[in-house]
């Protein structure tokens, strides 16, 4: 069965004068019409006629600008992921320098605390006593040494003050003639 579409098409017939200088001027310009009649064409006529299109701004534009856009936003999302990694990684340093911040502030605060106990006068004499069997000197392991005025500018004698003793000091001295 064979389907007849009915077209009309309308053209213009146009006609011209010229005049002595050579212009030529529109005379008049009437429709022309006519009734054709043909056949539909076929739905393979159809496809190969669209297959076989010139190319529109419309169908080159648009798959250029959607490739265009694909690209555009790949780049932005690596960009993206980069400063987000970037990011991440600062995090992890910043949780790792103050993990270290807090361990090296209880590392001071525990020298701080040595430091206290370690200035203490009685610690320091039970370690002398506890750990180096230090004792207390009596009076005859005293001696005492007295400043004297200077003889001359600038220098000093001492002259020590002796107290009888029967230690080892005095042995010392019975010695070395002191």
């Amino acid at each position: 069965m064979c389907v007849v579409a009915q077209r009309r098409a309308v053209s213009y017939v146009k006609t011209y004068s010229f005049g002595a200088n050579g212009a030529a001027t529109l005379v008049g310009s009437m429709p022309r019409t006519r009734n054709y009649s043909q056949p539909a064409p076929s739905p393979a006529r159809q496809a190969a006629r669209r297959a076989t299109r010139r190319f529109t701004a419309r169908t080159v534009v648009l798959p250029v600008a959607a490739v265009l856009m694909a690209v555009l936003l790949a780049m932005l999302s690596f960009v993206y992921l980069d400063m987000h990694a970037q990011v991440t990684g600062a995090a992890k340093q910043n949780d790792s320098l103050l993990r270290e911040l807090s361990r090296v502030n209880e590392a001071n605060a525990l020298m701080e605390i040595k430091l206290e106990t370690a200035n203490d006068p009685s610690r320091i004499h039970a370690i002398a006593v506890n750990r180096l069997g230090m004792y207390q000197p009596t009076n005859d392991q005293i001696i005492r040494i007295d400043r004297v005025a200077p003889a001359a500018r600038g220098s000093q004698t001492y002259s020590p003050v002796r107290s009888e003793s029967t230690g080892f000091l005095a042995l010392i001295r019975q010695v070395f003639g002191w």
